[in-house]
């Protein structure tokens, strides 16, 4: 009779687990947030550490396994450490982001290796998935065990993500299987950013079967709903997308026109990529990114990667080469206030000089040079004031208008002293008086700039910056030099 009992018993609570097995799906990891501080900041942006991948690997030149995999792995360290002597010299270096290709294949000995060299880095690290990861190896092992392995690392990490606000990535429980879904992208706070990790790329599709399912899905409508979320929040955004180009399953245009919408409207600020392990920098996409501007981050094989520095309201983005951060070259400067490029066309501005911002560029009327360019205590007075006018197709090239008188233009002499050009207020119109604007900086009354004038190519100049009143600008060779620098200041 104990034994009819006890069978019984047992036979009802298989039959409520079952019952509640079949019923109950478990989203994890729902919308967190914390607040993430700004300020002064900075964080680097780096991918394709693709263990084990050399120079050798990128140039199609064969080398033994062992060679292969000793090699790459002290290119990761030499990348690793050029990182962390960086952030140790700036000691505010808040993340490390690795943009995808963690892993040649998504071996596990691949990735026990990556793990352990990730925490090499001595900042927080985030990383995202690459085709070496999730892509190329879909169907190249037995039971799909590289591929799985990729996707559940991922979706176990996106637990420990600082400051995470959301992920499309949960979890599926039924009787006798469990099921991992999503595209695994996530967002986190980043100073004054929300930052989106796209993974490979977001139009991605790919299932596996067995007790232990994994559907990688496509997570376009989640970054829209991201980008909405930020837009509504007046939050800026920068998206991290492995892949840039060849996308399955993608519907053409509508991913593009969603990058454009929310770049036109200020929130979107930039996307960075990998992949491509000998691009750097700035780049363009169209076909899935549009006017959207890319940002390669090199790779560990390359030597190369990002830094990005955050400081009076402005991401300026620089690439490094050879792992010498300390010759960090600037690619871009972006404005974190709603537009996502400085746009001047219209602007009243004063050029204030960057050694004293009270000493600004004026146009002197004085009886004996009315058409000189001199150096002038700020008066806010209008031969002071400048209207800004493009110069249409000539990439940021500006005509200054004196808004004293708008036919008058602040233009190269043809006039000299000391055998530089001077500079005139003049009503030519040719290009004596267009200047291409450099970005090189920011300050609290606006971004820095060099101005170089597109007949001669030299630049707007203080001679040996003097800032005595009355001293005659010059245009002169670029020398990376204060005297060289002038704050665009809107009025």
């Amino acid at each position: 009779m104990k034994n009819i009992v006890s069978r019984f018993l047992f036979l009802m609570v298989l039959l409520i687990s079952v019952f509640f097995s079949l019923t109950n799906k478990t989203i994890v990891f729902a919308t967190t947030q914390s607040n993430g501080s700004t300020g002064n900041y900075s964080f680097v942006v780096t991918s394709d550490p693709q263990f084990p991948w050399t120079d050798k690997t990128d140039n199609g030149i064969s080398e033994s396994e062992s060679e292969k995999k000793s090699r790459s792995l002290q290119l990761i360290r030499n990348q690793y450490n050029s990182i962390n002597n960086y952030t140790n010299s700036t000691r505010n270096t808040r993340m490390t982001i690795i943009n995808g290709d963690i892993t040649a294949y998504g071996h596990s000995d691949e990735w026990t290796t990556m793990k352990q060299e990730m925490q090499r880095l001595n900042t927080r690290v985030t990383f995202g998935l690459g085709n070496h990861d999730i892509e190329n190896n879909f169907g190249g092992t037995w039971m799909n065990q590289a591929w799985e392995r990729s996707y559940k690392n991922m979706y176990d990490t996106l637990g420990s993500v600082p400051n995470i606000l959301g992920s499309h990535a949960w979890r599926e429980d039924y009787f006798l299987t469990t099921k991992f879904a999503g595209s695994l992208s996530y967002s986190f706070r980043l100073g004054n950013f929300r930052v989106i990790q796209a993974q490979n790329y977001p139009t991605m599709n790919l299932h596996t079967s067995g007790l232990l399912k994994y559907s990688l899905t496509g997570g376009v409508n989640w970054i829209q709903n991201q980008l909405e979320q930020a837009h509504r929040n007046n939050e800026p955004v920068l998206l991290n997308v492995h892949k840039p180009d060849s996308w399955s399953n993608n519907i053409p245009g509508y991913f593009r026109q969603m990058m454009e919408k929310y770049y036109d409207n200020g929130t979107l600020k930039a996307v960075f990529v990998g992949h491509h392990h000998k691009n750097l920098g700035k780049h363009a996409s169209t076909t899935n990114f549009g006017k959207v501007p890319i940002y390669f981050s090199g790779s560990a094989s390359q030597q190369t990667y990002l830094i990005n520095e955050v400081r009076n309201n402005a991401l300026f983005i620089y690439s490094v080469q050879q792992n010498n951060w300390s010759n960090k070259k600037l690619v871009d400067i972006i404005s974190i206030d709603k537009k996502s490029t400085p746009e001047y066309n219209g602007a009243v501005v004063t050029l204030q000089s960057i050694i004293d911002p009270a000493v600004v560029v004026d146009w002197s009327q004085d009886v004996n040079a009315p058409s000189a360019i001199i150096t002038y205590r700020a008066k806010w007075v209008n031969n002071q004031r400048w209207i800004m006018e493009k110069v249409d197709n000539t990439q940021n090239t500006y005509i200054f208008k004196s808004v004293q008188n708008p036919l008058i233009r602040l233009a190269e002499s043809t006039q000299t002293a000391n055998s530089n050009a001077l500079t005139e207020a003049s009503t030519v119109t040719n290009t004596r008086s267009h200047w291409e604007l450099i970005l090189v900086d920011s300050h609290p009354n606006g971004l820095v700039v060099t101005l170089r004038n597109r007949l001669s190519q030299k630049f707007l100049d203080i001679p040996n910056a003097e800032l005595t009143a009355g001293t005659r600008l010059i245009t002169y060779r670029h020398k990376n030099v204060t005297n060289q620098k002038f704050i665009l200041n809107i009025q």
